[in-house]
């Protein structure tokens, strides 16, 4: 691995590795507060979670490849 993976690409990943977990977190709790007293609202919830954190993860990632674009890393 060190030897294909440079230290430029190391770093990037580890600076966009927070930014994701924090909007995961957000969601999911965000999620879990809206949660009513039944199953149903549950997998409801679940299913919203999930795929609102999906789709946070493709759009973060992309600002970040737009950022990291014009800094030319």
């Amino acid at each position: 691995m060190v030897e294909n993976v440079g230290d430029n690409h190391f770093w990037i990943a580890l600076s966009k590795a927070p930014v994701m977990a924090i909007a995961i977190a957000g969601i999911g709790c965000r999620q879990g507060m809206l949660v009513k007293g039944d199953v149903l609202s549950l997998g409801q919830r679940v299913t919203a979670a999930v795929v609102q954190a999906i789709f946070a993860i493709i759009l973060i990632d992309a600002i970040f490849a737009l950022i990291y674009m014009e800094l030319d890393l």
